[in-house]
């Protein structure tokens, strides 16, 4: 489709140019305007040319186009041949001016507010008329594209996440139930131990003999001592005479277990750093591995434009085939989830080129601090980051808050 465009060079030819450029941009469309031709008999012959293949005439009005001296403005006889020869006009005020008798009554686009709305709209309307996509409307078309692919692409990393997350409650509650049953045979085991020791104590202790009164003893069983006890007691005792204890040895093995139990409880706490004093010192850990204490505070944090806040900490790879696995531990304020709704998340940024790229991130729940994520990684510099966000996007519930992170590298 072809677009002759009328003018008056004396005050609307930069804008002629802007719309004959834009007009260009559209596939199907050319446009033409009288840039540098000289007036003269050629000069008219190419504009008749241009309308007779056009097809349609923009007619940019403006107050040169209304001149009344002499030379008359030439754009009042290119409408003229336009109209003879039955071309479709779209007047478009350019300056406020009158509206020339010929183009009475046809609606007119108005470039007079907003320039450069107004040219958009202006190479829409011209777009629909031969059923072309303009630019604003391509322009629209890719945002609707990305926008779904991003929403594709989140979609896929929620399901991937919430797979994941599955795996990991699986595991752990496979190695839960393994943990029961070792301990229940750990259990049942030292219950036979306890009840062959108990028979090997039986057998080894002295039979006791048939309760039988001793000669002088008296015959009045139901006499009453001064101690209390009967003189049936007293000949019982005097009969099975000293005897050792059938449960020293049980109670003695017991005594071992239970020692041995507490041997092992104390040093599971002296390797977990209970007792070995684990504090915010395990922050200066090499390349920035270890245990370290994600704080947000103004020196620590960063603030993002959507509210959401960020507790920085950085880590460097050296080596390659390597995995950065990231765990959350728990809140060292005795944050109450119930009473101040917080959604957690763990992030990997890798440094890109001078800038920072997220590598994956995983959601974790405020209540469940045991969740977190393994990451195969590539030497470089990278930022764990602990982003907080709440229903009002801000979340000040959490400014002064810090929790405990682990970062570990793997093979």
């Amino acid at each position: 489709m072809h677009i002759f465009i009328s003018y008056a060079k004396v005050d609307t030819q930069p804008l002629a140019l802007k719309i004959r450029d834009t007009l260009r941009l559209v596939n199907g469309l050319t446009a033409w305007i009288d840039e540098s031709l000289e007036s003269g008999e050629d000069w008219a012959v190419q504009i008749q040319d241009e309308i007779d293949r056009c097809d349609l005439m923009l007619v940019l009005l403006s107050p040169d186009v209304n001149r009344t001296s002499e030379p008359r403005s030439f754009v009042l006889r290119e409408i003229h041949y336009a109209q003879d020869n039955h071309k479709p006009i779209l007047p478009v005020m350019a300056q406020k001016t009158k509206i020339p008798v010929q183009l009475a009554g046809i609606q007119y686009e108005d470039l007079t507010q907003n320039q450069a709305a107004s040219i958009e709209a202006l190479v829409e309307n011209v777009c629909r008329r031969f059923g072309l996509i303009s630019p604003a409307e391509q322009r629209r078309q890719a945002e609707e594209a990305e926008r779904q692919r991003v929403a594709e692409l989140h979609r896929q990393t929620v399901e991937a996440e919430q797979k994941r997350q599955a795996q990991i409650a699986a595991q752990r509650q496979a190695e839960e139930q393994e943990q029961r049953r070792k301990a229940q045979a750990q259990i049942e085991a030292q219950r036979r131990a306890d009840e062959q020791a108990q028979q090997q104590n039986a057998q080894t202790a002295p039979a006791i003999p048939v309760m039988q009164p001793r000669p002088n003893a008296p015959q009045d069983w139901n006499k009453q001592y001064s101690d209390g006890s009967s003189a049936a007691y007293q000949a019982k005792v005097s009969a099975a005479g000293p005897r050792k204890s059938a449960v020293g040895i049980p109670l003695l093995a017991g005594g071992a277990v239970i020692a041995a139990l507490i041997l092992v409880v104390i040093v599971g706490l002296l390797l977990s750093g209970v007792l070995g004093g684990d504090d915010n010192k395990n922050n200066d850990a090499k390349d920035g591995f270890g245990r370290y204490q994600a704080i947000f505070d103004d020196e620590h944090t960063e603030k993002f434009d959507d509210g959401t806040v960020c507790a920085f900490h950085n880590i460097s790879v050296s080596d390659t085939g390597k995995h950065v696995e990231i765990k959350m531990e728990s809140s060292n304020n005795n944050y109450d989830s119930s009473e101040n709704p917080l959604e957690l998340s763990l992030q990997l940024y890798k440094k890109n080129n001078g800038t920072w790229e997220v590598s994956q991130a995983t959601l974790i729940a405020a209540e469940h601090f045991s969740n977190g994520l393994v990451v195969e990684v590539e030497p470089n510099d990278y930022i764990v980051c602990l982003t907080a966000s709440g229903d009002s996007y801000y979340p000040s519930n959490v400014e002064g808050k810090s929790f405990w992170v682990t970062v570990n590298l793997k093979g």
